[in-house]
């Protein structure tokens, strides 16, 4: 798949139109949007971010009258540089492709990156929460476990967003790395050796209304050690939200190379025990010292 954007440059605020020509490599034979197929309601998904992961994005091209070009008009609200990733789906197969960066010019900061690790970020009226065991290890598997509350403390259920009950994706802070899957599915969006499944259910009573606490979970294996960000789209029940609109909330998570080095229960046991023997050798000295037998007087 082939992406260009127009006008040249890109400025913020202003109308852009982002195209996507789908077309059958090496020799570039266009494939008619008829024979892709339609994954989450779309047949194509477009997710962007901005280079520090604070800008983020999740848009559905259209096709044209071109045979395979597919395209979406919009604006940047902020300048800076930003990398997108388009998903289609031919004969079974989900097709996940990393786009060329791109620079959108204009006034203001171009990255205002902060990493934080909370596991509770606010959204819109919505508090978020994520429940994750760390330290996070890559090449392991864990449990991503999503729960979302009114601001006031009460359980908020969720409403279908394109045909899941939340997306998520997940990118790597040098955008290596890409995932964007969903709960309840056994099929797995992959993209450049990012793996995942996921699934929901229902958990333990909430206590403020009685009713069933409502969580969307994912497991979650991260190929390589780094900084990532973990993107949760959704749509609460009552917020009367416009059609195909979601939102969104950021965390960041740490994976790193191997696991801290503890000391073994035994070695600490064996280390324990040879403490106590230096400390019992020391009192046995100073205590219990040996008077020494005088020498007989002469004449005696």
């Amino acid at each position: 798949m082939d992406f260009t954007a127009a006008p040249t440059p890109i400025l913020s605020g202003s109308p852009a139109e982002l195209n996507f020509f789908v077309n059958e490599k090496p020799r570039g034979d266009p494939i008619d949007a008829s024979l892709l197929q339609v994954e989450h309601e779309k047949r194509m998904h477009v997710i962007g971010v901005r280079s520090d992961l604070n800008e983020f994005f999740h848009i559905h091209p259209n096709p044209t009258s071109t045979p395979g070009v597919f395209t979406v008009r919009g604006a940047f609200s902020k300048p800076g540089v930003y990398k997108i990733w388009s998903e289609t789906k031919k004969d079974g197969v989900i097709h996940a492709i990393g786009h060329q960066e791109f620079s959108v010019l204009g006034e203001g900061a171009v990255s205002e990156k902060i990493v934080s690790f909370g596991r509770s970020v606010i959204s819109g009226e919505y508090q978020v929460s994520l429940e994750l065991d760390e330290p996070v290890i890559k090449g392991r598997e864990y449990d991503l476990s999503f729960d979302i509350h009114a601001r006031a403390g009460k359980e908020v259920g969720f409403e279908d967003y394109l045909g899941a009950k939340m997306h998520v994706v997940v990118i790597s802070d040098d955008l290596r790395e890409f995932i964007h899957t969903h709960p309840e599915e056994e099929d797995v969006h992959e993209a450049r050796g990012f793996v995942s499944d996921a699934y929901a259910h229902g958990g333990a009573p909430d206590e403020n209304t009685g009713a069933a606490d409502e969580t969307v979970d994912f497991h979650v294996t991260f190929p390589r050690a780094g900084l990532y960000r973990v993107f949760a789209q959704f749509r609460p029940q009552g917020a009367n939200l416009p059609p195909d609109e979601a939102l969104f909330a950021g965390f960041w998570v740490r994976v790193d190379e191997k696991a801290p080095q503890q000391v073994s229960e035994w070695w600490g046991l064996f280390l324990g025990s040879l403490i106590a023997i230096a400390l019992l050798s020391i009192l046995v000295k100073k205590f219990i010292a040996v008077k020494p037998i005088s020498a007989p007087k002469a004449g005696a």
